[in-house]
C-alpha cells in the first residue's frame, strides 16, 4: 500500500515537471488542413508534419495514395530549406 501511494505521488510530480512548451498542442482535424492552406499539397504536408496523422490517413482523407502525400511532404520540406 505504501509503495503504491509513493508511486502515485511520483507520477503526479512528474506530470507537474513537464513544461507547457513540451505538452502537445490540440489535434487539428484533417478538414482543418484541407481548408486552411492555399494548396492541397501544403495541407497534406502540414497535416503529416504535425505528427498526429499517418501518410495513409491523410491520403484517404484527401483522396490520394500515401505516396502522393509523401511527395507533398518532401516538396514542402525542400521549399522550406531553400528559404
Amino acid at each position: 500500500m505504501m509503495i503504491l501511494l509513493m508511486l502515485c505521488r511520483v507520477n503526479e510530480q512528474s506530470l507537474k515537471d513537464i513544461p507547457k512548451k513540451q505538452k502537445r498542442a490540440p489535434i487539428k482535424s484533417l478538414t482543418y488542413y484541407s481548408e486552411h492552406y492555399d494548396s492541397r499539397q501544403e495541407g497534406m504536408a502540414r497535416a503529416y508534419l504535425s505528427g498526429h496523422y499517418a501518410l495513409v490517413e491523410i491520403g484517404h482523407h484527401f483522396g490520394v495514395s500515401y505516396a502522393t502525400v509523401s511527395r507533398a511532404v518532401k516538396a514542402v520540406e525542400q521549399n522550406k530549406c531553400k528559404m
